[in-house]
């Protein structure tokens, strides 16, 4: 009786864990123990490389799911176009969208859906709001540029005004002494 309690309590009782499996070294990829802080091979701080090997494998995930997912957006039918009627100060593609757009809704193809006609409709107008803001936004910003060299200009040659004297040198007078005015 005695045994058989003692069977079940060992059978409680969860059994030993096994030990570690080594691990390597990201660095060299020398076998390191589980428990170790610094490759016995390199000597390196196997928790910053460990660390710096799991940033650049999730790094290179992302990279590559955004890259896929620029892809795929530039596949799709008309997300160049969006991209050109949208890029805000760059007249050439805002205006090669709106011809283009334009283009296309002036003279359809004859198997041409009413949807898509009216999809270039609205980039060609997003590509004409996108070219009319950049313009109105682009000439403010030059006035005020042109409003603050002027102010410059103003204050440098008042800055020079006032390191000269007030009033002319006399001929035969020392240059240094100022007469009064």
């Amino acid at each position: 009786m005695i045994r058989a309690v003692e069977a079940a309590d060992r059978a409680r009782l969860p059994a030993r864990p096994p030990p570690p499996p080594e691990r390597h070294c990201a660095s060299c990829g020398a076998p390191a123990p589980a428990r170790a802080v610094i490759c016995p091979a390199c000597g390196v701080i196997l928790a910053v490389e460990d660390t710096d090997a799991r940033l650049r494998r999730a790094s290179a995930r992302l990279n590559s799911r955004i890259r896929e997912a620029v892809m795929r957006l530039l596949r799709k039918r008309y997300a160049a176009l969006w991209m050109m009627a949208l890029l805000p100060f760059a007249f050439a593609p805002a205006i090669a969208a709106l011809v283009y757009c334009s283009w296309r809704v002036l003279r359809p193809v004859p198997d041409e859906v009413a949807g898509t006609l009216a999809q270039y409709a609205v980039i060609g107008s997003v590509a004409l709001v996108n070219l009319l803001l950049s313009y109105h936004f682009g000439m403010e910003a030059l006035l005020l540029l042109a409003g603050w060299a002027g102010a410059l200009s103003g204050a440098v040659e008042s800055f020079l005004r006032n390191l000269l004297p007030s009033a002319p040198f006399q001929p035969g007078e020392p240059p240094g002494r100022i007469r009064p005015a």
